[in-house]
């Protein structure tokens, strides 16, 4: 009965101690929008086969490996720069479950399905080190303004 009860437990206390939190943005991709069109155009997403890849905030150094099936599509160390707000951004193809492997001192792997990406044309990963959830997913058809 302990046996059960500590498994129990340590299955709760997993679930509950993510270190990443998902967010789904309820918006339409705006293809009329400007900026919108530009930012498709200059980084080759127009396609509904492509999707955006955006590292905001909180990387220092952080190693990123991205990975589309058996192909590594990123392997380098990235930087927010503070002054944007932005630390990479890569092009993906949607038809495929999209791997992140993040080396940090914690080092985590992020999984991003293709029936998620399928729906969103721009996904935003930022990190922090003081949230209860130290990496934020967010899916969304909106492109945002780093300036």
């Amino acid at each position: 009965m302990k046996k059960v009860i500590t498994l129990i437990l340590l299955i709760i206390a997993s679930f509950g101690c993510s270190n990443i939190k998902i967010i789904y943005k309820k918006e339409t991709l705006d293809t009329n929008d400007q900026a919108t069109k530009y930012i498709l155009n200059k980084l080759d997403a127009k396609q509904s086969s492509k999707s955006v890849l955006f590292f905001t905030t909180g990387f220092k150094g952080d190693s990123i490996e991205l990975k589309n099936e058996n192909n590594v599509i990123f392997n380098l160390p990235i930087e927010t720069l503070s002054q944007l707000g932005l630390a990479h951004v890569e092009t993906i193809s949607n038809e495929d479950q999209l791997q992140i492997n993040i080396q940090s001192p914690n080092p985590i792997k992020i999984f991003l399905n293709e029936s998620d990406l399928k729906k969103y044309k721009f996904i935003y990963i930022s990190k922090s080190e003081t949230k209860r959830h130290r990496y934020l997913v967010e899916y969304s058809n909106r492109n945002r303004d780093f300036y």
